[in-house]
């Protein structure tokens, strides 16, 4: 976890911008709902994940100070997907815009 945090600070516009499109997107089902969610914004949430790992790794590759080993980066890329999509799903679903919008009131 140390890690990815200095990841993130040493590229702080990249994880601006991601956190950015990462809030687009959860922007974008309230606005799509139709008694679910449509499978073009289900693609658009998966590839949330995707995108947070391949930056991580990417970010690893490319430290000069230190030789990236493959398993750091695929272990750090795994770390961020993962939390992006956890945290995307406690966002939506167990936090804040259940309080806010309700989803059981949702046609």
């Amino acid at each position: 976890m140390r890690r990815l945090w200095h990841d993130f600070q040493a590229h702080k516009r990249a994880a601006v911008l991601f956190l950015v499109y990462w809030l687009a997107t959860l922007a974008v089902i309230p606005m799509t709902w139709a008694g679910g969610i449509p499978g073009r914004v289900v693609v658009l949430l998966l590839t949330t994940p995707l995108i947070a790992g391949a930056l991580v790794g990417r970010w690893r590759a490319s430290t000069p100070e230190r030789t990236a080993r493959s398993r750091d980066r695929i272990r750090g890329g795994m770390l961020a997907g993962v939390l992006s999509a956890e945290i995307a799903l406690l966002v939506m679903k167990g936090g804040v815009v259940d309080e806010v919008i309700g989803w059981d009131t949702w046609p």
